[in-house]
């Protein structure tokens, strides 16, 4: 299977995984994102760094939230 079958399939999986409807959509492009990550760097551990940074952003962006 090539990259763009394998990245679309698990960006798939991964956007299910966060099942808010508005956050599916976006994480589509957040999985690709991580698989080419995954796919230039050869290791998960960019990948796993990528991701805990954007779950801090978007975490601190809901602390900040003045109307959540």
């Amino acid at each position: 299977m090539g990259f763009m079958a394998a990245a679309g399939i698990s960006s798939v999986a991964f956007a299910l995984f966060h099942v808010t409807p508005f956050l599916i959509l976006l994480m589509i492009f957040v999985g690709f994102a991580l698989a080419w990550l995954f796919e230039r760097r050869g290791s998960l551990i960019a990948t796993i760094g990528a991701h805990a940074m954007f779950n801090v952003i978007g975490y601190t962006l809901l602390l900040l939230d003045p109307g959540g």
